[in-house]
C-alpha cells in the first residue's frame, strides 16, 4: 500500500467514530472505536458485510447499533468510515401503521368513486376522459406504494412482513423475470435496460416479491435521475459466497452529502426529492431481511446500487424454475406498475391496457 501523508493510526486512532481499513476482505486496521466489534487484524472481514467493500455509501445493521457506511480507496486498500444511524423521521415509527391505515380509508372511497363514475359514463365519455382516468389510478398507486412503504418501516426489525416468505431460488431467474416486467413499462420511456447474470446459477433464500419490489425500486431511482432517458443495467454477480444484485444508470450520481444521507429518513436538504428517500430506506429494510446489504456508489458517469445478500446451496423440489410467484389476480394493477408509479408517465396507467 503507498505511503499516504498520515498513518491510519495517526489519522484515525482518536476519532469518535468507528474507521476499519481492509485490503483482498482482509482486516488492515481498525480503530478504537470499533475494536469490539470488528475481527482481530488479519483476519477477514466479515462474509455478510462483504457486500460494503465498495467504494460509495451503504448502511449496515447490526444488533447494537444501525449505521451509514462510508467506503473509498485509500492506496490498493479500502477504508470504512462507519456514523450511527439517528432516525430524524418526523413522526415515531409506531405510529406509522396507524397512518398508513388512515391513507387506505380516503383511498378506498377514491376507488369507489372513480368505478361508479367509470359506470355512469357513455363509451364516447370515457374515451374522452381516458387520460383522467389514467392520473386517478397513477394517484391511487402512489397512494398504496406510501402505504405499504409505512407498514414496513414501521414493523420492529425482529418481525418480518406477514407476506415474507423465503424459499430457496435461483437469482438469475428472479432477475429475469423482473427483467421482463421492467421492459413491459419502460416502452413508454427513452430508457434501455439491459441484463448481464452470472453465467452459472446463483442460489439464495429470499422472498422473491420483496426482491422485486428492491429492484424495482432502485431502477425508479435510476429513471428519476436520468429522466427516465439514458441507459440502465441490471447486473447479477458473485463476490466470494455473496451474491450481488446491482442497478447501474448513466446519470449525474450524487454528491458526498446526498450519499451521506441517503438512508436518512428526513433528507436535511429541503430540496432532495423524499420519496427517493423513503424508497431506499424500504430497500435497505429488504436487504436486512435477506441478512445482506444495500450499498450506493458513484460511477466515472452515474450511480450504482447493489444489494447482496448471501448464498445458499439449492434444494430439490423448492427451487424456482419458472414464474417466480403466482399472477395477480386480474382486478389488481401489476407490481411493477405501483413500484413505478412515481416516475414512470401517466399514460402507463389506463386501465384499458391492463
Amino acid at each position: 500500500m503507498p505511503e499516504q501523508n498520515l498513518s491510519l493510526s495517526d489519522a484515525f486512532d482518536l476519532a469518535p467514530e468507528p474507521v476499519v481499513c481492509c485490503m483482498d476482505t482482509r482486516i488492515l486496521y481498525r480503530n478504537p472505536a470499533f475494536s469490539h466489534a470488528f475481527p482481530e487484524i488479519g483476519e477477514a472481514f466479515p462474509p455478510d458485510w462483504e457486500g460494503l467493500l465498495l467504494p460509495g455509501a451503504g448502511a449496515l445493521h447490526s444488533p447494537r447499533q444501525d449505521w451509514n457506511v462510508l467506503c473509498w480507496q485509500w492506496g490498493s486498500a479500502l477504508l470504512l468510515r462507519l456514523t450511527p444511524i439517528v432516525t430524524k423521521a418526523l413522526v415515531s415509527d409506531d405510529r406509522l401503521g396507524l397512518l398508513s391505515a388512515r391513507i387506505r380509508e380516503p383511498l378506498g372511497s377514491i376507488n369507489a368513486a372513480a368505478a361508479e363514475l367509470e359506470q355512469m359514463l357513455s363509451p364516447f365519455q370515457y374515451a374522452a376522459s381516458e387520460d383522467c382516468f389514467a392520473r386517478i389510478n397513477r394517484a391511487k398507486l402512489r397512494m398504496i406504494r406510501l402505504a405499504r412503504y409505512m407498514e414496513l418501516i414501521s414493523l420492529p426489525e425482529d418481525l418480518p412482513p406477514y407476506d415474507f416468505d423465503e424459499i430457496n431460488v435461483d437469482l438469475g431467474e428472479v432477475c429475469q423475470a423482473a427483467v421482463v416486467q421492467l421492459e413491459s413499462v419502460l416502452a413508454s420511456t427513452e430508457a434501455v435496460l439491459t441484463f448481464s447474470g452470472h453465467k452459472a446459477p446463483l442460489y439464495a433464500n429470499c422472498d422473491v416479491q420483496y426482491v422485486h419490489i428492491l429492484i424495482y425500486n432502485l431502477v425508479a431511482n435510476a429513471l428519476a435521475a436520468t429522466h427516465r432517458k439514458g441507459h440502465l443495467e441490471l447486473r447479477l454477480e458473485r463476490r466470494g459466497n455473496m451474491a450481488h444484485i446491482s442497478v447501474l444508470d448513466d446519470g449525474p450520481g450524487m454528491t458526498p452529502a446526498q450519499l451521506r444521507d441517503a438512508f436518512q429518513p428526513a433528507p436535511d436538504d429541503p430540496s432532495t426529492f423524499p420519496s427517493l428517500h423513503l424508497g431506499l430506506l424500504v430497500c435497505s429494510r429488504i436487504a436486512r431481511l435477506h441478512h445482506g446489504a444495500l450499498v450506493l456508489s458513484n460511477r466515472r458517469r452515474g450511480l450504482r446500487a447493489t444489494f447482496s445478500l448471501p448464498l445458499a446451496a439449492s434444494s430439490s423440489g423448492t427451487v424456482l424454475r419458472s414464474t417466480p410467484f403466482p399472477a395477480a389476480p386480474a382486478s389488481s394493477w401489476p407490481v411493477v406498475l405501483r413500484e413505478l408509479s412515481g416516475v414512470l408517465p401517466y399514460s402507463c396507467f389506463n386501465s384499458d391496457d391492463m
